[in-house]
């Protein structure tokens, strides 16, 4: 069983590694962006980088290795999602 459970952690991890280079891409997005009809500023963040980050600290505290760049970001979480607009 505990095989089983280490194959399913390290695909899991695989898997979320795939999903932060992608989740990387949406950091080069515009932050501020103006609603066309509305014209109204709002805060473009991607969804996925709060996944990213939601998962990043259960990672870590699993003892998996977490990218630089993801790390940098987690210790910015409280103050991202501060700024997060619902």
């Amino acid at each position: 069983m505990a095989a089983v459970l280490m194959e399913f952690e390290l695909l899991y991890y695989r898997g979320w590694c795939k999903c932060v280079e992608m989740a990387k891409s949406g950091l080069h997005a515009s932050l501020l962006v103006r609603h066309p009809d509305a014209k109204e500023l709002y805060v473009n963040l991607d969804p996925l980088i709060l996944d990213v980050l939601y998962e990043t600290r259960y990672l870590h505290k699993m003892g998996f290795e977490v990218p630089d760049v993801v790390h940098s970001i987690a210790t910015r979480e409280q103050q991202i999602k501060t700024h997060q607009i619902k």
